[in-house]
């Protein structure tokens, strides 16, 4: 191995952790923001008697944010459903295969998640502004802003899979649902 191959080895897993830690970051400022609102609507609502104006729309926006941050983070974390039916029934190659297709489908529907939110977010909001003055790009850019990271890990988890890295689930991993 090159001493080039070998600092790539060591870069990569310090950027990712770097990039887990801040993406985990921007997750809780979002939530704490939405609860620190929700919170001050609250006081100023039952125990001042002014109701906030602006509240509702701060509150909905950082909502917005947080589902499509937190499905990035999701699908980092590979922390979505999956149905395991045949992974059981077919071998380690065919259990790869398996991922690598749910993987590839879900790259799909990032890339048209992110082409919806791009085109709603720059060609049908332009200029135009919620009651509070924020531009609704500030809200219809969580989309695509999700989209855009949940590729980056799913890039991630098939470049993993090519290279035999990639962990894959088994049925003892998961939680069984079952219905009464």
């Amino acid at each position: 191995m090159s001493d080039v191959d070998s600092r790539r080895g060591q870069t990569w897993p310090r950027l990712t952790a770097l990039a887990r830690e801040l993406e985990n970051a921007v997750l809780g400022g979002l939530l704490v923001s939405t609860v620190g609102v929700v919170f001050a609507q609250v006081v100023f609502r039952y125990v001042i008697d002014r109701p906030l104006t602006w509240s509702v729309d701060v509150a909905t926006y950082l909502l917005v944010w947080v589902a499509f941050w937190g499905f990035a983070v999701a699908v980092r974390d590979r922390a979505h459903v999956a149905l395991l039916l045949f992974d059981e029934r077919v071998g380690p190659r065919g259990r790869r295969l398996i991922a690598a297709a749910q993987l590839i489908v879900m790259a799909l529907f990032m890339i048209a998640l992110l082409y919806g939110g791009l085109d709603y977010t720059m060609f049908r909001t332009r200029g135009e502004h919620s009651p509070l003055g924020i531009p609704l790009w500030v809200g219809y850019s969580a989309a695509a802003t999700g989209a855009a990271l949940s590729l980056v890990h799913l890039a991630d988890h098939l470049w993993a899979l090519a290279r035999g890295r990639l962990e894959l689930p088994s049925l003892e991993d998961t939680v069984e649902m079952r219905v009464p």
